[in-house]
């Protein structure tokens, strides 16, 4: 049986439009030459993915975003999805890899960014992601980053790294 992917692009608008706009052109050509879908989740109605869901009278919070990427979770088919955001820009490597464990959240460690555990390149089960997704949308934290840490449902992968 073949492993089903998805694209969860989940955002609160708040970011410079120049530089979000850039990530879902990367994300829509990505999108097509890999044929991954893609669902969108925002604060506002958004043009952008096969499927857009939005959330007019939600505010920009952690708790909305849990709940935000908990419907594009729910929404989805898919047995393996990408979570991601618009201060990201995303190789294909990324969405190439498919997690081998469906019991574990994988991290793409490769971003120039520090800390890379963040929401925005975590990719896994989708039934293992709703069900955490769940706990959050109900018992907020001020660091999501720090609740997957806390978790032992991680580990990291990095598609870009070369052997020496």
């Amino acid at each position: 049986m073949r492993t089903t992917k998805q694209i969860i692009f989940y955002t609160d608008h708040r970011y410079n439009f120049k530089s979000s706009v850039r990530a879902q052109k990367k994300l829509a050509s990505i999108s097509s030459y890999l044929k991954i879908p893609i669902i969108s989740v925002s604060l506002k109605k958004l043009a952008f993915g096969d499927k857009n869901i939005y959330f007019p009278h939600f505010k920009q919070g952690d708790q909305f975003l849990y709940k935000e990427i908990l419907s594009g979770l729910e929404n989805s088919r898919a047995d393996i999805v990408y979570l991601c955001s618009p201060d990201v820009l995303y190789t294909p490597s990324h969405f190439e890899y498919t997690p081998d464990n469906q019991n574990f959240f994988y991290f793409n460690t490769n971003i120039t960014k520090n800390p890379s555990k963040e929401i925005a390149t975590l990719s896994g089960s989708r039934s293992l992601l709703i069900d955490y997704f769940k706990k959050l949308a109900k018992n907020p934290v001020k660091n999501p980053k720090t609740a997957f840490l806390k978790t032992r449902f991680y580990k990291s992968f990095e598609p870009l790294k070369m052997m020496a």
